[in-house]
């Protein structure tokens, strides 16, 4: 259920959640070419949650993508963050390629999708999630189903807008914001 999910990652319910989910080391060259908002993935991780540190209104699941042990190699999402940004705030959590919790069932919490080239972002999309997209040559930008930003100024800004809109709405009263859901088939 939704609430083991939340118990299990140690997530505020009175918080947005942000999930973002980075490719493994191997896939992410692939999307080196054309325009760039970040020089690859890596640093694309690192000022993504660089910036989502500095924020008192959300919280940050980043899923070490379940392939990774897979492949022989150091370069890891837990590694760089622990290189570059290594003291996380409580706010963001990182869950290993090895937990035992699946992609899935984080996105039934999360309230928003951050990726650089993952297929989780068209899988969230499909799931009425948001998300936004740090690579302009990603295989899903300009489909109208996911935010595509050109410049890391507006990647940010879109970040931005939607934990702002989520905020919002989470402070309106509980019958306001159930009156604001989707009907759901008999």
């Amino acid at each position: 259920s939704a609430q083991s999910i939340r118990k299990q990652l140690q997530l505020d319910d009175r918080l947005s959640t942000v999930l973002i989910c980075p490719n493994v080391p191997f896939d992410a060259v692939f999307y080196s070419g054309g325009r760039q908002i970040f020089s690859g993935m890596w640093e694309w991780l690192v000022e993504s949650c660089r910036e989502l540190s500095r924020r008192s209104d959300c919280q940050v699941v980043v899923r070490c993508h379940p392939a990774e042990p897979y492949y022989d190699t150091k370069e890891t999402a837990r590694a760089l963050l622990n290189e570059f940004l290594p003291n996380l705030p409580e706010h963001i959590h990182i869950v290993a390629p090895t937990d035992r919790i699946s992609t899935y069932s984080i996105m039934e919490v999360s309230d928003l999708g951050v990726i650089f080239a993952s297929t989780t972002g068209l899988e969230m999309a499909l799931r009425g999630i948001p998300v936004v997209c740090g690579n302009p040559s990603q295989h899903s930008n300009r489909k109208g189903f996911t935010i595509d930003p050109d410049t890391r100024e507006e990647y940010f800004g879109a970040i931005d807008t939607f934990l702002a809109a989520l905020e919002a709405t989470l402070r309106l009263p509980a019958t306001t914001t159930a009156s604001c859901r989707p009907a759901t088939a008999p």
